[in-house]
């Protein structure tokens, strides 16, 4: 009798959890909306819809718009969850903003965060409002618990000791054939590189 209950409870949590209520169905069709999900504190996964900052892209770094299958809406902050996903973008949270994922390797990962600045200028009778937006990328060793900025400045000397333990890197990027722009190619070269030190 009790493994029954247990069963039935089990199935009645379960089809309740699943259940879309009828505002996210409306919401799932509006195009502002994408599915993905969420991943609590605890290391939990809920599934729902992510709303898209289409004018405000570079607030998906530090807000995310979560809808949950019931219908009920929140936003969720870095120091809220570990992290949340929608489409081909998956976000990693360090409590002060969301990474967004590029690479993700065995030995070593590459993230992105952008920012946006906006500025003023007035001509004559009319006011204009121009913005930027920056890309900035990190690298983080797994066994490490904070992330790197790259940047142009000192990057040779920077990352030929942060990559020391791969010859084939290190090399490259003394003799000026892997630069800052080349992050990407030098992450996926490292990942793939055997310790020659």
């Amino acid at each position: 009798m009790k493994t029954i209950i247990t069963f039935l409870i089990i199935g009645i949590t379960t089809s309740v959890y699943c259940q879309e209520s009828k505002s996210y169905l409306k919401l799932k069709k509006n195009f502002r909306y994408r599915e993905g999900y969420i991943l609590t504190l605890d290391s939990t996964r809920i599934d729902g819809l992510i709303k898209d900052n289409l004018s405000e892209a570079t607030k998906k770094y530090s807000v995310v718009n979560f809808v949950a299958k019931n219908g009920k809406q929140k936003k969720y902050r870095p120091g809220n969850i570990k992290g949340y996903g929608y489409s081909i973008h998956n976000f990693v949270s360090d409590n002060a903003a969301f990474y967004e994922i590029v690479l993700l390797g065995k030995k070593v990962s590459l993230y992105k965060v952008a920012s946006q600045s906006t500025w003023s200028s007035s001509a004559g009778m009319s006011n204009m409002t121009y913005s930027n937006e920056h890309e900035y990328f990190f690298v983080k060793k797994t066994n490490e618990t904070s992330t790197k900025l790259v940047k142009q400045k000192n990057f040779k000397e920077e990352f030929s000791k942060y990559f020391s333990d791969c010859e084939e890197v290190v090399e490259k990027i003394r003799r000026e054939e892997y630069s800052y722009t080349d992050i990407r190619q030098i992450i996926t070269k490292y990942n793939y590189c055997h310790k020659e030190n």
